[in-house]
């Protein structure tokens, strides 16, 4: 999935990141232009095909946003 997602038009960032303390868990760290682009992302035919093997289970999601800092 991860090779798809990061051709998939608006993805800056798909990383697959393994909890050291807890090697079964995993956090992935995404990065698109929009929210119209993560939309899209679910219905592409791999997301829709990873979901569908039922391996992962959604925790926590948290939504950021990019602060650039303009020093004095």
């Amino acid at each position: 999935m991860s090779a798809a997602t990061i051709t998939e038009a608006g993805c800056l960032k798909f990383e697959v990141l393994q909890h050291q303390d807890n090697p079964s868990r995993f956090t992935l760290w995404e990065h698109w232009i929009n929210s119209d682009a993560l939309s899209a992302h679910f219905e592409a035919e791999h997301t829709l095909a990873y979901l569908a093997r039922n391996l992962t289970k959604v925790t926590y999601i948290e939504k950021l946003t990019s602060v650039t800092y303009k020093g004095e």
